[in-house]
């Protein structure tokens, strides 16, 4: 499919003042929640500190952050999600220190056992980064792209990662690069520094720092903005973090990087939390200034509202907003203008796919591409009758999905 560079909406960053205050850290929640998988928790009375909580189909593993005893099951329930997760309350404890290891003369095999062990993933696309390593070595990719590219309103975790833990971060470069047997490295950032206090710097240890700029979503249509976009390969400056303390420590993945911003908190600031920590932690972490109307999990145009504040912090979880007002206004009737299907950065039809989506004639969703659809929600802040076009098209994709998966495995 042709990538159309010219289609978008223009938005406020509104990042600050987050992307410019310190990193912060709520790494000891008093409970963590873990999804149930397959009821295989079903006996684990007890997690360890970075240690397997279970292992996935695939061979990868979900660590636990701290040490747990389990306490209750929980049923939590929110308008795009229902999910059924165990609670382990926090008994305070530290896991084993391991002995730093010398990095620099680790061998690629060494580093990509180390990313999988640690069982990384890539919060801008949920893919296993020992995945991206060995996808570039087989396909002869050159070039690493560092994705700091946030181009959604208020959400700013991995530019703060730039600013504010370059030593890791250029750490975790380094290893990527010898991983995928190449010395090209650049790391891409929203131009939108207008609005920064701190100054973003042109080089980071030698590593190029590239200003992208264009309308949004930008993100997605990324490595077309370099020459070589062919031979490139982008990794979230969160999952190159968490390579340098897997191959540095042996650390597994048990962390992300969260803002947590909106018109309603008092201290917005980029948190690095615990995996599995309820949402409600930590808007109470910052501050509530007042009661907001709406809380938003995930990005402001990608991210979908939730009701249960006892919803978990995951792996691609980037952003929680809290807002007073509602983005979305009272919706009125379809009027058939038409600009949500101008505005698509994929040339979609989303009026026609919203309207079969909303019908349940889920058949001829394919001839109109639904798996296309990059929810980045162009289609929904466009739309003047505020029809929830994103979110049904959103709903539709993934119900298909799951009904294809269950095809494919004759249940």
């Amino acid at each position: 499919m042709a990538v159309n560079l010219n289609t978008g909406i223009v938005l406020e960053p509104m990042k600050e003042p987050a992307v410019s205050r310190g990193l912060r850290s709520y790494l000891n929640p008093e409970e963590i929640y873990v999804p149930c998988y397959k009821e295989k928790l079903r006996n684990i009375m007890r997690v360890s500190k970075d240690q397997p909580v279970y292992v996935y189909d695939d061979g990868m593993a979900l660590h636990a952050g701290i040490n747990g005893r389990f306490v209750r099951d929980v049923t939590i329930t929110n308008p795009d999600d229902t999910g059924r997760y165990f609670v382990y309350k926090n008994m305070i404890g530290f896991a084993d220190v391991q002995k730093p290891q010398e990095t620099d003369r680790m061998s690629i095999t060494e580093i990509t056992a180390a990313a999988k062990a640690a069982s990384i993933i890539d919060e801008n696309d949920g893919v296993y980064l020992y995945k991206k390593l060995e996808y570039a070595r087989k396909h002869g990719k050159k070039t690493l792209v560092v994705d700091c590219v946030e181009d959604e309103p208020y959400v700013s975790c991995m530019t703060n990662l730039l600013l504010k833990n370059q030593a890791e971060l250029s750490a975790g470069i380094q290893l990527a690069v010898r991983a995928m047997q190449t010395d090209k490295a650049c790391i891409a950032v929203y131009k939108q520094f207008d609005e920064f206090k701190t100054k973003i710097p042109k080089l980071l240890d030698n590593i190029r720092i590239k200003n992208i700029h264009g309308k949004y979503p930008l993100r997605y249509r990324l490595k077309y903005y370099f020459k070589e976009h062919d031979d490139i390969v982008t990794i979230s400056a969160g999952a190159l973090v968490h390579l340098y303390r897997a191959c540095k420590f042996s650390k597994p993945q048990t962390s992300c990087f969260v803002t947590v911003a909106g018109d309603c908190v008092s201290t917005p600031y980029n948190i690095e939390v615990t995996i599995g920590t309820p949402v409600r932690d930590l808007l109470q972490f910052c501050g509530l200034k007042q009661e907001p109307d709406i809380v938003i999990y995930g990005g402001s145009m990608t991210g979908h509202r939730i009701e249960d504040l006892e919803q978990p912090i995951g792996h691609t979880t980037k952003a929680v907003l809290a807002m007073k007002t509602d983005i979305v206004e009272k919706k009125t009737a379809c009027i058939s203008c038409g600009r949500c299907n101008d505005i698509c950065p994929q040339d979609l039809l989303p009026h026609f796919i919203y309207k079969y989506a909303e019908s349940g004639v889920k058949h001829v969703l394919s001839r109109y591409n639904i798996d296309h659809c990059i929810e980045c929600g162009c289609c929904s802040y466009v739309c003047p009758a505020n029809m929830g076009v994103a979110a049904s098209i959103r709903r539709a994709k993934k119900l298909i999905g799951k009904e294809q998966a269950s095809d494919k495995n004759g249940k």
